[in-house]
C-alpha cells in the first residue's frame, strides 16, 4: 500500500485503531500468564504454539496448533502459553448468522424462561481443525492487520466471510456443538445485556426489557458478569464515550443525547469524574486524560 494510500485509510472514519479491534493477531512468547474478562464472543485460532486456558465453569483446555475455539462473553479466563504461540481472534458482537438457512444464535426475545435457567453442570468447549481453506483465510487477514488494513467495514465483512467459510466446510453437527456455548442461558442473557445496555438509561428500564425485576436482573448479572450492574453500566457508557469523543467528530451535544443525558453540564461532570478530564481535554488529548474508564 502507498502512503498516500495509506494516509487516507487512517484518516477516515472507519479506520479503528482502537483497543479492541473486531479482529486481532496476537504473537505471544512462552511462559506468559493473563486473567481477563471477554467482552465479546471469541473465536479463537491457534495458528502456532500451545495455549493452556481455564474459563469459567468450563474444564481446562489447551490450544494447539491447527485447532480452534469459542469463548462466550461475559466470564473470565485465565491463559499461559506452554511455547511462543500466534492466535487470530475474531470477535462476535452481534447475533450469528452462518447463512439464511442456518442460524446458530437463538434470539434472545425466543423464550423468557432462557434467562431463568440455571445450570451448574460442568462444560466442555467444543474445538474444531483448522482446514486449509480456513488456514488461507487467516493467512490472508493476518497480512491485511499487519498492514493495518483495520477499517470497521472491512473487518466485518472478513468476520462475515469467517462464518460463510465455516458453513462451507464444517457440517451442521460440527457448527452445533461449536456454537453450544453461546446457545445456553446465560449467554443469551450475555449477549442481549451487550448488544442492548446503551439503548437504555438504567438498569431498571433494561431489566424490564427482559421481562424481569431490577432485583431478579441484579441478581443474575451478578452471577454472569462477577460485577455489579450500575457500575457496569457507568463503565461501559464511559468507555463507549471515550471512543466516540477520539474516534469520531461528532459533536459533544451529539454525544451527550446519544448517551442519554439530559445536559451537556451532567455529561461533562461524567466525563471528569469517570475518564478523568473534560470532553474538550481527551479530544485533544491535553493533561494526559485516561484511555479507559477510572476504577
Amino acid at each position: 500500500m502507498s502512503n498516500q494510500s495509506l494516509n487516507e485509510h487512517f484518516a477516515c472514519y472507519n479506520h479503528d485503531p482502537l483497543e479492541r479491534p473486531q479482529i486481532e493477531v496476537a504473537n505471544i512468547p512462552s511462559g506468559q500468564i493473563g486473567e481477563s474478562t471477554i467482552v465479546d464472543n471469541m473465536i479463537i485460532f491457534f495458528v502456532e504454539g500451545r495455549v493452556r486456558f481455564t474459563y469459567h465453569d468450563f474444564s481446562d483446555h489447551d490450544g494447539v496448533t491447527g485447532k480452534f475455539v469459542l469463548l462466550p462473553a461475559g466470564k473470565k479466563y485465565s491463559v499461559t502459553t506452554l511455547s511462543d504461540a500466534c492466535l487470530v481472534v475474531f470477535k462476535l458482537s452481534k447475533m450469528i448468522s452462518l447463512c439464511e438457512n442456518f442460524i446458530t444464535y437463538r434470539s434472545s426475545t425466543q423464550s423468557e424462561e432462557m434467562y431463568d435457567s440455571d445450570s451448574t453442570t460442568e462444560k466442555s468447549l467444543s474445538m474444531l481443525e483448522i482446514k486449509p481453506p480456513i488456514r488461507y483465510f487467516l493467512k490472508g487477514v493476518s497480512n491485511y492487520i499487519e498492514d493495518e488494513v483495520i477499517c470497521r467495514c472491512f473487518l466485518n465483512l472478513k468476520v462475515k466471510e469467517l462464518l460463510f467459510l465455516m458453513r462451507a466446510y464444517y457440517t451442521k453437527e460440527q457448527l452445533s456443538d461449536f456454537f453450544s456455548p453461546i446457545l445456553s442461558a446465560d449467554a443469551v442473557f450475555s449477549e442481549h445485556v451487550l448488544s442492548k445496555w446503551d439503548q437504555f438509561s438504567s438498569i431498571h428500564e433494561l431489566a424490564k426489557s427482559m421481562q424481569l425485576t431490577s432485583r431478579q436482573f441484579s441478581t443474575r448479572f451478578s452471577r454472569v458478569f462477577g460485577r455489579r450492574p450500575n457500575r457496569w453500566m457507568m463503565e461501559a457508557r464511559a468507555e463507549k464515550i471515550f471512543t466516540e469523543i477520539t474516534s469520531t467528530q461528532k459533536s459533544f451535544k451529539q454525544i451527550a443525547v446519544e448517551n442519554m443525558f439530559h445536559s451537556e453540564v451532567y455529561f461533562t461532570k461524567f466525563c471528569k469524574s469517570m475518564l478523568g478530564a473534560t470532553p474538550s481535554l481527551i479530544r485533544t488529548g491535553e493533561h494526559g486524560c485516561a484511555k479507559k474508564p477510572i476504577d
